[in-house]
């Protein structure tokens, strides 16, 4: 519950992030100081069910919470199985070609069609494959009409969505900026919810796996429900009282000793919630077993626990030895608690673990992956605010200097228009003469090309014989340059030239022809050192090639 001595006034330094849920709403309010970051508030409400325990109209109950709450604009989180988060690499290119690159990369490993999608990528860095430089990129795919729901759960309460932010994206903040070794090893972060489970890999604070499984607190509550044998009669257990088991017992081992309330026997509550927790285990070992083969064979070497499942007494333990690896229950209050002067509100203990991904929100609002708008516009918006900013408090002043300034401005415009009209008069002999002594160049260049070609002309005929049988269909070289070491041991060759293609162009053929180059018996150390649309025209791309031979 959400209690505040006084309505603060909101500052560029504090953000909310909320995390609709499958049972519960989270919200947190995290604020930067000089000091580090603080809690501001935070709240962790369940979502009402009905005797079937199906959860109740989430809308409603979402607008009421967020009038209690009073907050006029929050950063939002999105989650299920059509959020699609994926690592690509694609070849070095300008930032406004990258999100048509990752839609290529993308687009056949979601299960919706690519131009209906949302998109939003950053870079991880630069890495070498197969002698190549590429770009390793974090691409985040989702349907349009997801984010559009998503955002009207919120918007009709009158509360402005600053971002939209993948479920798992807000994890990976959370753990890099809270846990104390969020940036170093390889942690796998698993949030146990209501009725599913997120499942995120992180190696040295960069994200390389998230699943989503089918699997939660409600999967146990289910596998209780039914009609079980006392020592005073058969019981009936119904949702109320199932989650009441599994809120007092937790976790119960096949060997528990003793008997509830009730007279039921421990160990059969226990062979109960058996299937539920080794499906559960099932599936974290296929992700485990997926990482180490796929990204790095040396494991995950920490698992973190949080969700409204982490607080399940001997819950962690059964993890860890279910899978052989260390378990920690991952508080994120807890941190910012530890660093905190003080807070408007201190949430329950058992709630903390619940509000990963709503601090995460906080602490990214927008910096990571944002489904909202594209980064560049993103940008663009904040300079142009800043500026605005500046025009404000400048112009003030700037109206009394104007006044001085309008003569010097109509004096200097007469004398641009003057210099203007002579060089018109100059321009076109200038452009002539550029022409002659560019043409000459290109003439003397060209006869240097000619007069080593015919020096090398029986090395030549095997290379241009390998050329022709290696190059692509569509391909066209626009530019074909040679250049010798002193003393002469080797020579580089630079290939430029051009992909045409019926449709879009496809950079593995490329790719194949930079491997068949490499393979060749006169060519050695080939690389692809560019590759760009020609300009402009999306069925064309121009690349520069270099290689050397002897």
């Amino acid at each position: 519950m959400v209690t505040t001595a006084r309505r603060r006034k909101r500052s560029n330094t504090q953000w909310i992030g909320l995390d609709i849920g499958s049972r519960s709403i989270k919200l947190a309010q995290v604020e930067r100081t000089a000091a580090g970051l603080r809690l501001v508030r935070s709240l962790v409400r369940a979502l009402p069910t009905d005797s079937s325990n199906v959860p109740a109209e989430v809308a409603s109950h979402l607008q009421a919470i967020l009038r209690e709450a009073r907050v006029d604009r929050v950063h939002l989180s999105v989650s299920g199985a059509e959020v699609a988060i994926r690592r690509v690499r694609v070849p070095p290119m300008s930032a406004d070609e990258l999100p048509e690159a990752a839609k290529w990369q993308v687009k056949d490993e979601v299960p919706f069609p690519i131009q209906d999608a949302v998109l939003d990528l950053c870079v991880l860095g630069e890495v070498v494959e197969q002698q190549i430089k590429k770009q390793e990129l974090l691409v985040a795919v989702a349907p349009a009409s997801v984010v559009r729901s998503q955002c009207a759960l919120v918007e009709p309460s009158g509360v402005r969505v600053e971002s939209l932010t993948p479920t798992a994206t807000a994890v990976w903040r959370c753990v890099r900026e809270l846990y104390p070794t969020g940036n170093t090893g390889t942690l796998m972060v698993v949030e146990v919810g209501g009725i599913k489970t997120e499942v995120t890999v992180i190696k040295d604070g960069d994200i390389q796996v998230v699943r989503e499984l089918s699997v939660g607190c409600v999967s146990l509550t289910h596998a209780l429900v039914g009609t079980a044998s006392s020592d005073h009669g058969d019981v009936t257990i119904d949702d109320a009282k199932a989650e009441m088991l599994i809120r007092q017992y937790g976790i119960l081992s096949d060997v528990a000793e003793g008997t509830t309330t009730d007279g039921v026997r421990l160990f059969h509550v226990a062979s109960l919630m058996r299937p539920v927790l080794e499906h559960l285990l099932t599936e974290l070992s296929r992700i485990l077993d997926f990482y180490r083969v796929q990204v790095d064979e040396a494991g995950v070497s920490r698992i973190l626990l949080c969700g409204a499942g982490a607080t399940l007494k001997q819950f962690a333990q059964f993890l860890s030895e279910g899978i052989g690896t260390p378990v920690d229950i991952f508080d994120p209050i807890a941190q910012l608690l530890a660093g905190t002067l003080s807070t408007d509100t201190t949430p329950a203990p058992e709630h903390g673990t619940q509000l990963v991904a709503a601090v995460g929100l906080a602490l990214s609002h927008g910096e990571d992956l944002n489904f909202l708008a594209p980064r560049q516009q993103r940008h663009r918006r904040t300079a142009s605010l800043r500026w605005l900013a500046v025009v404000r408090w400048v112009l003030g002043p700037a109206l009394v200097v104007g006044i001085g300034l309008a003569g010097m401005l109509a004096r200097l415009e007469w004398q641009v228009r003057n210099q203007e009209q002579a060089w018109r008069a100059l321009e076109p002999a200038s452009v002539r003469t550029k022409q002659i002594l560019a043409d000459e160049a290109g003439l003397s260049r060209t006869m240097e090309q000619i007069q080593r070609l015919w020096d090398d002309e029986p090395v030549w005929e095997g290379i241009l014989k390998e050329l022709g049988t290696l190059v692509p269909e569509g391909v066209t070289f626009n530019e074909l340059t040679v250049t010798t070491d002193d003393p002469p041991t080797h020579r580089q060759l630079h290939l430029k030239g051009t992909l045409r293609t019926a449709g879009r162009p496809d950079p593995g053929s490329l790719t194949q022809f930079v491997d068949a180059l490499q393979r060749s018996i006169f060519f050695q150390r080939v690389e692809l050192v560019n590759s760009q649309l020609h300009g402009g025209d999306s069925t064309a791309v121009d690349f520069d090639i270099e290689a050397l031979f002897r």
